[in-house]
C-alpha cells in the first residue's frame, strides 16, 4: 500500500470508557476514531485502510470483542497489518486468553493505567508498520513472472520479527529508566503519576491532587503517600488553589521535567518505525 497505516480505532459500547481511551491516546498524538459497537467497527475498518490498530472492549452487546477479532481476521485477509488489542475486566480474562488464540496481539485489564495503554498501542502500531514494510519489500523483490510467493510465509516471518522488535523496544525503555538517576528508583504506580503530571504540564492543563489519587489503582491513602514521597524526592510540587483552600494542584519540578523530557525524546528515537510518514 502507498501509505503506512497509522490510525487507532476504539470500540466500546460504554461512552465514558470510549472517551477515556480516546483522550489518553489523542493526547500523545495518535490519530483515533471510535465505534460504539462491533458492527460499526467492521464498517469503519472496511471503509478505511489506514486503520492499523483496533482497541476493543470484550463484553459488548451484539457482536462482542472476541467475535469482532475473529471477523476482522476472516474479512480482511489482505490486511495482515491490522492489530487487535482488548481491554477487559478481571472476570473476562478467560475470554481474553481465547482472543489471543484467535489472533489478538495483547489484552489490558481494567482499570488501565494511561502509560500502559500508550505503550501497548505503540507496540501494536510498530508491529503494524513492520508488516507493511515487509509487504512492500516483498512486492519489490517478487519476480516479474512465475508463481507468487505464498502470502502466509512473509506474514508469519514478519509477525515473529515484530514481536522481537516490540520486546527489544520494551527492554530499551526499561534501560532508559534505569540509566536516569532521577527516574530509576520509581515504582510503576509512581512512574504513572509522573507521566500524567508531565502530560498535563505539556498540554497546559492542571491536575489536582484528588484527581491524581483517583487515577491510582491503589487506595486514596496509598496514592497520597506516593505523591508526598515524590515531593520529598524533589520530583513534584504542590500549589494551593487560591479559590479553594481544600484543593491543591500538582506540577513537575524543573529536574523532573528535564528527566521525563529526555526519556521521551530518547524513547521516540528508539521506537520502531518512528520516522515513517504518511
Amino acid at each position: 500500500m502507498s501509505q503506512v497505516p497509522k490510525k487507532v480505532l476504539i470500540v466500546d459500547d460504554d461512552p465514558a470508557a470510549r472517551a477515556f481511551v480516546e483522550e489518553v491516546l489523542s493526547d500523545v498524538g495518535f490519530a483515533c476514531g471510535a465505534a460504539e459497537s462491533g458492527r460499526e467497527a467492521l464498517a469503519i475498518i472496511d471503509a478505511d485502510r489506514e486503520i492499523a490498530v483496533v482497541v476493543s472492549d470484550i463484553v459488548m452487546p451484539g457482536l462482542d470483542g472476541v467475535r469482532l477479532g475473529r471477523f476482522i481476521r476472516d474479512r480482511f485477509p489482505d490486511r495482515p497489518w491490522l492489530q487487535v488489542l482488548f481491554i477487559t475486566g478481571h472476570a473476562e480474562l478467560e475470554l481474553a486468553v481465547s482472543a489471543l488464540r484467535l489472533g489478538a496481539v495483547d489484552y489490558l485489564t481494567k482499570p488501565v493505567p494511561p502509560d500502559e495503554l500508550v505503550f501497548a498501542v505503540s507496540r501494536a502500531l510498530a508491529a503494524s508498520r513492520a508488516i507493511v514494510r515487509s509487504m512492500s519489500a516483498g512486492a519489490l523483490d517478487a519476480p516479474a513472472s512465475g508463481s507468487p510467493r505464498p502470502r502466509e510465509e512473509p506474514a508469519v516471518e514478519t509477525s515473529e520479527a515484530a514481536v522481537r522488535s516490540a520486546l527489544d523496544y520494551l527492554s530499551a525503555l526499561r534501560r532508559l529508566r534505569q540509566e536516569s538517576s532521577t527516574l530509576a528508583n520509581l515504582d510503576e504506580p509512581s512512574w504513572t503519576i509522573l507521566l500524567e503530571v508531565y502530560r498535563a504540564d505539556i498540554t497546559g492543563r492542571r491536575l489536582s491532587v484528588s484527581k491524581l489519587c483517583a487515577m491510582d489503582e491503589a487506595s486514596q491513602t496509598t496514592a497520597w503517600r506516593r505523591i508526598r514521597s515524590m515531593e520529598e524526592q524533589g520530583l513534584l510540587l504542590r500549589d494551593q488553589d487560591p479559590a479553594d483552600a481544600r484543593r491543591s494542584f500538582v506540577m513537575l519540578t524543573e529536574s523532573a521535567t528535564k528527566a521525563v523530557s529526555d526519556f521521551m525524546a530518547r524513547a521516540d528515537e528508539l521506537m520502531p518505525g518512528h520516522r515513517d510518514t504518511a
